[in-house]
Order: structure tokens, then C-alpha cells, then sequence
């Protein structure tokens, strides 16, 4: 795992070992709500991904939290699309 950080502009983790990015999905502090916040090369990026990562105006299943209410729905939706 690498990271790279410039205070205020961008902070970014690299991540190729499949347990580490098993460990990082589970890290609460990583959440997948894509809230416009943090560094500004980081709320571009989220931005982004919420625009790119939705369907009908909701997020695909896969870009939110395994508990969120609602996931399974969609998921089946985006299925049959």
C-alpha cells in the first residue's frame, strides 16, 4: 500500500493486495456515501464518481454500503436493465 498526500489538494491510497483491499472495504472510515468533501483533487474525483457510478439518479448498487437499505433493490433493477 502506497499513498500519496499534498495537504488541502489531493489524498490518495494505492492498494494491489487483494487482502489489504478487502481490509480497506470493510474500514468504516471509508465509507461509500461519496460526500463532496476533503481535498480538492478529491471532491473532483467524487464528484465524478457519483455522476459516472449511478442509475435513474441513485447510486448503482455496487458504488454503496453492503448495508445500506435500498442496495438490494436496486441491485436487482440494474439486473434486469
Amino acid at each position: 500500500m502506497s499513498r500519496f498526500r499534498i495537504p488541502a489538494l489531493v489524498d490518495l491510497i494505492t492498494v494491489s493486495d487483494p487482502a489489504q483491499i478487502a481490509d480497506l472495504a470493510e474500514d468504516p472510515r471509508l465509507d461509500r456515501e461519496y460526500v463532496i468533501r476533503g481535498p480538492l483533487i478529491n471532491r473532483i474525483v467524487t464528484g465524478r464518481i457519483r455522476k459516472v457510478l449511478s442509475l435513474d439518479g441513485s447510486p448503482c448498487p455496487r458504488s454503496r454500503r453492503a448495508g445500506r437499505s435500498g442496495r438490494r433493490r436496486l441491485k436487482a433493477r440494474s439486473k434486469r436493465a
